[in-house]
């Protein structure tokens, strides 16, 4: 028994392991909604896994983790912003609030958008105030990089999912490459 529960802990700590970046990769926190997450595509596909392809293969040492979640709103977000930019954590690129407009941010589920922002300023300023570097998609907060609204060239429906709202992976390739210049100057610095 005690042999079985050593193998198990090795296999999850390597696990644990694998999944932090190395001492020399900068940690790079992609969080937010189903944008982020990937909605009906493998992770593989999604904005982050390309985000970290594509500098990667353009010499950067970097480490993106995803931790979007479909439906989330700048209120879920805010509540869950340590553990969505986990420590170490240098750079970190949001898209949040779409859900805010279908879920509501007031009372009685009614989208206030003052709360929403208020939401966004309350998260670029806790990231800033840990000295993180923030890239924000639409709607941005005190101090945060604008990378313009998520879907800018991305309209067409070949670059959408079957649904027609989230993207597809030809969809993610655009969106990265028009993001990732602008995060690597952040990378250069």
């Amino acid at each position: 028994m005690k042999r079985l529960f050593r193998r198990y802990a090795f296999v999850a700590a390597f696990c644990f392991a694998a999944s932090m970046p190395s001492a020399a990769q900068t940690l790079i926190a992609a969080t937010g909604d189903s944008n982020i997450d990937g909605k009906l595509v493998d992770r593989s596909e999604a904005y982050p896994a390309k985000l970290e392809h594509w500098l990667q293969s353009r010499g950067y040492n970097v480490k993106v983790v995803n931790t979007g979640i479909s439906g989330d709103t700048t209120a879920g977000l805010l509540a869950r912003l340590d553990s969505a930019v986990p420590e170490g954590t240098k750079i970190a690129v949001i898209s949040i609030g779409i859900n805010d407009t279908r879920k509501g941010t007031g009372s009685k589920h009614f989208f206030d958008p003052d709360q929403s922002q208020a939401n966004v300023d309350m998260i670029a300023s806790k990231l800033k105030g840990r000295g993180i570097t923030l890239y924000m998609f639409s709607r941005t907060g005190a101090g945060a990089i604008p990378l313009g609204e998520f879907f800018d060239g991305v309209r067409d429906l070949k670059y959408r999912a079957a649904d027609g709202r989230h993207l597809n992976p030809a969809g993610y390739d655009l969106v990265v490459a028009r993001t990732a210049p602008k995060i690597a100057r952040s990378l250069k610095r």
